[in-house]
């Protein structure tokens, strides 16, 4: 009895080593799969969100242009009038904010890095995607004229919703939503300010709230690829 008692041990043994090496295995070869797909869609979206960002810095020059003395002198004012026309400039820019917050209210009401972290938090990291045009517009006008506003929030704003765009195109999960997400808005900051490393941090910390591989790696590739386009667009 003893004897097939340690035969009995032992088989039960292998089987329960075997399985266990099974679903370690497929669990491993899941999470390669997982990567590997996610890797590609993140450098896609490191690209993507890299030059949203660089075309979003554009229109900034292009309204700080309009709004300077190279827009006075394009409507033909002269010169003299200059001094006294330049402090008005935020004024028209904010009264152009407040028509297009009046006639546009949806548009404009869903904008802020924190409309982001809600997405992630509670909305399966579903961002609109008129928030791209919207956000862009309303910041671009408001900066280049003159406004107390600064670009980071935007940036993160535009690069998260390129990424839950991808993701809803795509019919991704809501996990990959979450992290597609977390690389637009780590891609953008590290296009606009030519820093990946800020970009991956922050995108880690505050807007996704995870370290895990899974959200680690993509995040890190996204950044790098949206350096690079940045670079490539508008120097070092």
């Amino acid at each position: 009895m003893t004897y097939n008692a340690k035969i009995i041990c032992t088989i039960l043994n292998k089987l329960f080593m075997a399985t266990l090496t099974n679903q370690i295995r497929d669990k491993f070869r899941n999470i390669l799969m997982f990567d590997q797909n996610m890797l590609i869609l993140a450098a896609l979206l490191g690209f993507l969100a890299g030059f949203a960002s660089t075309f979003f810095r554009w229109m900034i020059d292009f309204f700080g242009s309009i709004f300077s003395v190279n827009g006075l002198s394009m409507v033909g004012i002269p010169s003299q009038m200059y001094p006294f026309l330049l402090p008005f400039m935020p004024m028209l820019g904010g009264f152009l904010i407040g028509f297009i917050c009046k006639y546009f209210p949806n548009a404009v009401k869903e904008n802020g890095v924190h409309k982001v972290m809600y997405a992630v938090a509670l909305n399966d990291g579903k961002v609109r995607k008129r928030t791209i045009a919207s956000c862009a517009i309303t910041s671009s006008i408001t900066i280049g004229s003159g406004g107390s506003a600064g670009r980071e929030g935007p940036t993160v704003q535009i690069g998260a919703a390129v990424g839950s765009t991808i993701g809803q195109l795509l019919h991704l999960s809501t996990e990959r939503m979450r992290v597609l997400v977390g690389c637009g808005a780590a891609a953008g900051i590290a296009a606009s300010f030519n820093a990946p490393l800020a970009g991956v941090l922050f995108a880690l910390e505050i807007i996704l709230g995870d370290f895990t591989i899974h959200t680690f790696s993509p995040i890190i590739i996204a950044s790098v690829i949206g350096t690079v386009t940045g670079r490539a667009l508008e120097g070092n």
